[in-house]
């Protein structure tokens, strides 16, 4: 991973940086794919790109495992399907992307995201999110107490 984390810094310079620097690059593109494609859950059924530039590191990642992807924005605009009940993998792009509502119409089994890197740029870049009904059930455990 540092070797990729060095690959990374050296063409997406910080948060909110441009993307295209590595997402252009098919040698970077494949690693970060196969990065997520080793985090997914076995009983994956579908994965959902989520935001910006995300289609790009969908369809990379679908390539790898050979499981469909849908590409979605956040107001629910999609290209590509889903099905209720499938379980998915939501990937986005440096974090940012919020879990929209109607995303509850799958089983999401993970938030994946790539980030860049920390002080050093070598640090793990793929980013495990938390879930919204995870952060929904933490609130309401909370006033219970």
């Amino acid at each position: 991973m540092s070797e990729l984390g060095n690959d990374l810094a050296a063409v997406w310079p910080a948060a909110g940086g441009d993307i295209a620097g590595w997402m252009t690059r098919p040698s970077i593109l494949r690693r970060v794919a196969s990065e997520f494609a080793a985090r997914l859950a076995s009983d994956t059924d579908r994965i959902v790109a989520l935001g910006p530039g995300a289609s790009i590191l969908g369809g990379a990642v679908s390539l790898v495992t050979g499981l469909p992807f849908c590409a979605a924005e956040a107001d629910g605009a999609l290209f590509g399907s889903l099905h209720d009940g499938e379980r998915a993998v939501v990937i986005s792009i440096d974090g940012e992307s919020d879990e929209p509502a109607w995303l509850a119409t799958l089983e999401v089994s993970r938030r994946l995201s790539v980030v860049p890197g920390g002080r050093d740029r070598s640090e793990a870049l793929i980013a495990q999110l938390p879930l919204r009904r995870d952060s929904a059930a933490a609130h309401n455990e909370g006033e219970h107490s």
